[in-house]
């Protein structure tokens, strides 16, 4: 796996060669535009000369080129002052006009192409003619390029000269760029190794990004989430031991009773028995919740079609087992749910377990109403001690106990509301709670039903 620094250095040497070769390009470029245009003047000239000669000069005074060297300048430089940058040659018959060019650019020349010599020091155009009379005559134009080359070879020392102080700038630039990242990343690294879950705490350091700075932001927030989540475990852990120490100490002291007295004491002895048995199912109770609470995060949702009143009736009857006085009211109705069974179970066994700890051994009022826009109400009110509006808000908090001095009176973990919170969310249950001190408490939960299969 590659660093940062190698990605950062690759990339840079990347946009450098990208850089180099788009400013190469372009230098080269120019001097293809030179080149081009030189070539372009030369066919343009040759077109001029051919007007002038046939045109102006005329067939009589066509041989006074040949004894007038400068008639030329008179007729057609005048006009056309390009031309005093070439130098021309022309053949006819026997006659040559010549303004020195030397025979081996003449022996270069080719018709009607633009050649060059010695590397584009020259530029040699070639073309043959005819005049009014059909008579054939030769043109030969020269250019020396060495203004072009001059102007060419300035471009390509300010382009290297500010090649040269580009990369010094940028290499510079980039080195102390990377010199900053790097120590914000050391600092990162010192820093996790000084946390641990006895202290989550993050000293901020000075940053040079405004990025460094969201990322020790976005840092510092996920430590205090860390910490808060690593208290809430600890609590947790805490809770679950002190729950599950007291039945096991209960167990414990009625064995020594059983040992001591039990033998000889049939009273005692079967008091102990059914005592141990309450605090196992205890235990039990407690050991499914906190299975629950284990693998909520990877729970799978299995959705179905569950008749409502059966889930509850089958709700009742397991709760019968474990209080042998249950009093509960409910009037069944067949109500279609497209959801998860043991989900659902679990939560209205929770709601109902609550209701009659804490209905002071009233009986439980079951109901269920359809409602407009495909809603059913299931309704589960107790006449017990009731809940003020802040232990409303403090009920699905883990090991949370309405009964402050967690008195073994009321047997309870406090983790039965916060799995009803759970569930109620994986569910999308809407889940509504009214409750008065010394009158009980209702729990309305709102469903969406099958309005298919509830015709009937």
């Amino acid at each position: 796996m590659k660093s940062l620094g190698q990605i950062l250095k690759s990339s840079y040497l990347k946009l450098i060669i990208l850089f180099i070769g788009i400013s190469g390009i372009t230098v080269l470029a120019v001097g293809k535009y030179l080149i081009n245009s030189s070539k372009l003047e030369l066919r343009h000239a040759m077109k001029f000369l051919e007007y002038e000669i046939n045109e102006e000069i005329g067939h009589f005074q066509f041989k006074d080129i040949f004894e007038d060297e400068d008639l030329i300048n008179k007729t057609c430089r005048v006009e056309n002052p390009f031309l005093n940058e070439l130098k021309i040659f022309i053949s006819y018959e026997n006659y040559t006009y010549n303004e020195g060019i030397n025979k081996n650019l003449i022996s270069l020349a080719r018709d009607k192409e633009v050649v060059n010599s010695n590397f584009y020091d020259f530029l040699i155009f070639k073309d043959k003619l005819l005049n009014k009379d059909n008579q054939k005559y030769t043109i030969i134009l020269v250019k020396n390029l060495i203004n072009e080359k001059i102007f060419f070879l300035k471009i390509v020392a300010i382009y290297l000269i500010g090649l040269t102080i580009s990369l010094l700038i940028s290499h510079i630039g980039f080195r102390n760029l990377f010199r900053k990242i790097k120590y914000q990343f050391e600092i990162l690294e010192h820093i996790n190794s000084d946390i641990t879950l006895e202290n989550l705490k993050l000293i901020k350091p000075t940053v040079s990004f405004s990025e460094f700075d969201n990322i020790w932001s976005s840092y510092e927030e996920m430590l205090t989430r860390l910490d808060l989540q690593n208290k809430k475990q600890i609590d947790f852990v805490n809770n679950a031991s002190h729950e599950l120490r007291t039945p096991i100490f209960i167990i414990r002291g009625y064995i020594d009773m059983i040992r001591r007295w039990g033998v000889s004491d049939k009273h005692i002895l079967n008091e102990s028995l059914i005592s141990v048995e309450d605090e196992i199912k205890n235990m039990n109770l407690l050991i499914e919740k906190l299975f629950f609470i284990a693998k909520e995060n990877n729970l799978k949702i299995n959705y179905s079609e569950v008749e409502l009143s059966d889930l509850i009736i089958e709700c009742i009857s397991g709760l019968k087992i474990q209080y042998n006085n249950l009093k509960i009211d409910f009037k069944p109705e067949y109500i279609i749910l497209n959801t998860d069974r043991e989900l659902l179970k679990i939560l209205i066994k929770n709601l109902l377990d609550n209701a009659i700890k804490y209905g002071a051994g009233k009986p439980v009022v079951i109901s269920l109403k359809k409602l407009k826009d495909k809603k059913v109400l299931l309704s589960i009110k107790d006449s017990g001690i009731g809940m003020t509006k802040e232990t409303i808000s403090q009920i699905y908090d883990r090991f949370y106990r309405a009964d402050k001095s967690r008195s073994r009176k009321i047997h309870g973990h406090g983790l039965g509301m916060y799995i009803v919170k759970r569930i109620i969310t994986i569910l999308n249950i809407n889940l509504e709670i009214e409750s008065e001190i010394e009158k009980g408490s209702v729990f309305n939960l709102y469903f969406s039903y099958n309005s298919n299969n509830m015709d009937n």
